[in-house]
């Protein structure tokens, strides 16, 4: 009787127990089941055992992805402001490049005179880095949180990324210090201007 209410608790058929228990000797003396067990088949067999519960397995929820990517800060695995991804890599890699002020003195030579050697998605990151820490540090007199912002959303990525963020970069400078570069090609200007906005942050005496 015991055996029959335990398995109906745990959802076992009730007349696949006895079928099992009426195919096999019972008991010492090999007995048949007992009448008594035939009779608890007969009330608990009228009862219904309770359906399984139907778990189904919830797929896990996708990450809504900011930017549709090509890489770079358009990239979802780009994660700036993460301590994981691709932004955190490339930000520990270029860090250990410019470690020293000689190291500094030397990428800005090679980004003045246009050397193919420093790629632009480095420059971005380098000026990203700066205005990180001075937004960390308080010193961001100049509002380049906004820009770092616009960076972030990847307003300054495709053909005209570049245009836009010298023209913000112009923006933020003071008058006399981007008045020569206004006469210049697109290639000057944009090193000349990167170079200024590099200076006001302290970049070469106190690197990212």
């Amino acid at each position: 009787s015991k055996i029959i209410r335990d398995c109906t608790m745990v959802d076992v058929p009730v007349a696949v127990v006895v079928s099992i228990l009426c195919s096999l000797p019972f008991a010492r003396g090999g007995r048949e089941v007992p009448r008594i067990m035939m009779n608890d088949f007969a009330q608990y067999s009228s009862t219904r055992c309770p359906r399984p519960v139907e778990r189904t397995l919830k797929s896990p929820r996708r990450m809504q992805k900011p930017w549709l990517v090509r890489g770079g800060w358009d990239s979802p695995g780009w994660k700036w402001g993460y301590a994981n991804g691709e932004a955190h890599d490339k930000a520990a890699v270029l860090r250990s490049r410019l470690r020293t002020q000689k190291q500094r003195e030397a990428w800005l030579q090679k980004l003045s005179s246009q050397d193919p050697e420093i790629d632009w998605e480095e420059v971005k990151l380098a000026l990203a880095l700066k205005w990180q820490r001075a937004i960390r540090e308080r010193r961001d007199r100049a509002g380049w949180y906004h820009v770092l912002e616009d960076m972030r959303l990847a307003r300054f990525e495709g053909k005209d990324g570049k245009a836009l963020l010298i023209s913000e970069l112009e923006s933020r400078l003071e008058p006399n210090s981007n008045e020569n570069s206004s006469n210049s090609g697109e290639g000057v200007k944009a090193c000349k201007v990167v170079m200024q906005a590099l200076e006001t942050l302290n970049f070469k005496r106190i690197g990212l």
